[in-house]
């Protein structure tokens, strides 16, 4: 099916999703100490943020052009590090709520990343998800305009109490039972690559078709380690989406299409470090007869920056609730 767009725009919600640092490098989670509330809370900061994007000068409102709006990882976290794993699905729900309107019809949403944990007490093994929602905007949806992308390859800097057991040596099981298969597969089986198509829209492989454009989604380390491009018989992809928190575009994993476009939301300041009021970094790829050409609103480009005013923020991120990043429509 030929897509129905011609253009894309990139909007980036550029912000610390990191843990906020004091200056004795001591780390801690932001957030309001009821999970319901703290998701209640950075919802509302979604909604304020994008009803601000909707209506910039900025944004072109052909409906030939699929707007694309992206947040960073570690966006819904709280101040456990992750929610109860039964709190993910109200999350997709509200999120989903919020979209539903007329006005983001032509809008495609990537809101960062959801994490939840539980403890399995009978093989004292912690368990960790980190998810990404995708979701298609517009008055009614249907149910797979929706796909739910797990990450695949946690860091040891993905949580607070990982990192300080790691800096011990001292063994911490992190895993999931979605990736825990890959341990359990037969030897005969080892280094064999998987699909990552989506055969249905939750199960959490990173590769789809919508609106006849066929896109890639990464969450931060897979994308270091290549999971769409090293994935069995990856297709050249219309649009590589990156979001982060520690991760740029890599030129060696895009697998893109000549004209093809990658897209990044960074929630680590660029040096590394998470210092308030440090830029935090969107950026641009694209394919060009075979050469990968890059453009980013922290060097330069043609990008346009909305400081965004949203107090709740505050108290939910290091830095507040950061700016729009806001790209020029680029041809398909």
């Amino acid at each position: 099916m030929p897509s129905p767009y011609q253009t894309v725009q990139f909007v980036g919600h550029s912000l610390c999703s990191a843990p906020e640092q004091d200056a004795q490098g001591n780390l801690t989670y932001l957030g309001n100490p009821s999970t319901n509330q703290d998701y209640a809370l950075r919802c509302d900061v979604v909604d304020q943020a994008i009803q601000q994007a909707v209506r910039q000068d900025s944004i072109d409102n052909n409906p030939r052009c699929l707007k694309i709006y992206m947040m960073p990882e570690f966006f819904f976290r709280g101040v456990n590090g992750a929610y109860p794993v039964d709190r993910t699905s109200a999350v997709v729900l509200k999120l989903q709520e919020l979209v539903r309107k007329p006005e983001y019809e032509d809008w495609l949403f990537v809101f960062g990343t959801i994490l939840s944990q539980s403890i399995d007490t009978g093989v004292d093994r912690y368990q960790a998800y980190n998810h990404c929602l995708v979701q298609k905007g517009g008055a009614g949806p249907a149910e797979d305009d929706g796909r739910l992308i797990i990450k695949e390859f946690k860091s040891n800097i993905d949580f607070i109490a990982w990192q300080r057991l790691s800096a011990r040596n001292v063994p911490f099981p992190l895993m999931d039972e979605w990736t825990d298969h890959l341990s359990r597969l037969p030897s005969s089986m080892a280094g064999i690559p998987s699909s990552e198509w989506q055969l249905r829209h939750d199960d959490g492989h990173c590769i789809f078709v919508l609106d006849g454009l066929t896109i890639g989604v990464e969450i931060c380390l897979d994308h270091l380690m290549q999971r769409i491009k090293n994935s069995m018989t990856p297709p050249a992809l219309d649009i590589q989406l990156v979001t982060s928190c520690g991760m740029q575009l890599m030129d060696s994993a895009l697998n893109l299409r000549d004209g093809g476009l990658a897209f990044c939301t960074d929630g680590a300041a660029l040096d590394g470090s998470t210092h308030a009021g440090r830029p935090y970094k969107t950026e641009v790829k694209t394919v060009t007869n075979g050469q990968i050409q890059a453009m980013t609103a922290t060097h330069g480009g043609p990008v346009q920056r909305v400081p965004l005013a949203i107090s709740a923020a505050a108290a939910l991120f290091f830095g507040g609730a950061g700016s729009l990043e806001i790209y020029p429509a680029l041809p398909l």
